[in-house]
């Protein structure tokens, strides 16, 4: 897939949008507005629905694929919690609810944003951000923000050798892949 939005951003009007947990109000909450007035209006809107129900439905296509690699004795670090790169919103955040996912399903998780409000965080999902502490056996990368790319964290001090790094977005995999952890794209 990433050699084909490679090859697409060779066009000169091409957006390089990535794949990922879209939160937010554009995309998870707007068209069903827009579907709202076009039903009244008489229009058709199977395709508006449709890619919102796959929208809504990623958190656990992600879980799923996650939860086919790692056991429940596993440590496993969750990276971002916003709905969004770079922002601290958490309106309508879907790796907001991929971690509730694996916190309801038991799992030791740490969820690590320094760029949101804590106390937000925890009054909206009942979610307690972690600072990070020692090595994990799984690391999610649910929101890639900036600071793993600029180097104001060392992640790679908190990875075993066995460590099983996701990467939602895709955007890391340069970091991880030299030193030999798997590493999974989604």
């Amino acid at each position: 897939m990433y050699d084909v939005l490679e090859a697409a951003k060779t066009k000169w009007n091409f957006l390089p949008f990535q794949p990922g947990l879209v939160g937010g109000h554009c995309i998870g909450v707007d068209p069903y507005y827009l579907a709202h007035v076009a039903k009244k209006m008489g229009a058709s809107t199977e395709i508006i629905l449709a890619g919102r129900k796959l929208n809504d439905n990623m958190t656990n296509i992600f879980s799923e694929i996650i939860e086919q690699q790692i056991s429940h004795k596993d440590k496993i670090l969750q990276i971002g919690i916003s709905f969004k790169e770079n922002v601290p919103d958490i309106r309508n955040s879907k790796a907001a609810t991929l971690a509730r996912i694996f916190i309801d399903k038991g799992y030791q998780i740490d969820i690590y944003d320094p760029i949101v409000d804590k106390e937000e965080v925890n009054s909206n999902f009942n979610i307690t951000l972690s600072n990070l502490d020692g090595k994990y056996d799984c690391i999610i990368i649910a929101v890639p923000h900036q600071f793993l790319s600029n180097n104001n964290i060392d992640i790679l001090k908190h990875t075993k050798s066995s460590t099983k790094v996701f990467d939602i977005s895709g955007k890391y995999k340069n970091l991880f892949l030299p030193n030999k952890i798997r590493y999974w794209s989604l």
